[in-house]
């Protein structure tokens, strides 16, 4: 008779998963100590190969960790990774169209987690100040 293997996969993905999480705890601070690397430079100091360095790179960005800023450099355009600073990360004056955007309802989200109300310009002119998520659902709602 078959063993039942569901239990032991579903621990081997937790695993999986805290390692990954794990594995971005450590790009993070690589990248703290190190801005302005680019995904291959961090490949070669971390030992990592580069697929793994780009797809937690990618990761990290869509998790606004992290910005990409490209730069020529030597006729070359170099993809730099950065940390985010609390500045590209808290935006208080938004208009209703702000809201349809993603990265712009993320940093919506981020100010107000950090207790930073928000303005909201109304095309009608009006402004709505938001302090908290909840206000925030009530709104677009």
């Amino acid at each position: 008779m078959p063993r039942d293997t569901t239990k032991a996969t579903q621990q081997f993905i937790k695993n999986k998963k805290i390692e990954r999480e794990k594995r971005k705890e450590k790009l993070i601070e690589f990248i703290r100590m190190n801005p302005g690397e680019t995904a291959y430079s961090i490949s070669k100091n971390t030992g990592w190969p580069l697929k793994t360095v780009q797809n937690l790179l990618f990761e990290l960005e869509d998790d606004l960790e992290i910005k990409i800023e490209s730069e020529v450099e030597n006729g070359r355009v170099k993809n730099k990774v950065m940390l985010r600073s609390a500045f590209d990360l808290t935006w208080t004056n938004f208009t209703e169209a702000n809201l349809t955007d993603p990265i712009g309802m993320q940093l919506v989200k981020n100010s107000l987690r950090k207790h930073i109300p928000v303005s909201i310009h109304n095309d009608d002119g009006t402004t709505v100040i938001i302090e908290t998520p909840e206000e925030l659902e009530l709104y677009i709602s």
